[in-house]
C-alpha cells in the first residue's frame, strides 16, 4: 500500500487515461530494430489532500543490464 508523500495518508488507486487511452511509460533503446522499454502506469490519489502519485507497474523494465 502506498502512502501520500505530502501528508502520509493511505492512497486510493484511480484510473488515469489520456485521450481515451491508458498512459504508458516508454524509454527508447539504441538500434534500428530495438523495441522501446515500456511499463503501464498506476495512478493513486490522496483522499485527504488530493495529491496524485504515479507508479510504474514494471519498474524492472527500466533497470540497466
Amino acid at each position: 500500500m502506498y502512502k501520500c508523500d505530502r501528508c502520509d495518508q493511505p492512497l486510493t488507486k484511480a484510473n488515469l487515461r489520456a485521450g481515451g487511452f491508458y498512459v504508458l511509460l516508454e524509454k527508447s533503446q539504441k538500434g534500428v530494430f530495438a523495441s522501446p522499454l515500456q511499463s503501464d502506469v498506476s495512478a493513486y490519489v490522496c483522499p485527504s489532500c488530493g495529491r496524485v502519485q504515479l507508479y510504474a507497474d514494471s519498474p524492472e523494465a527500466f533497470r540497466s543490464s
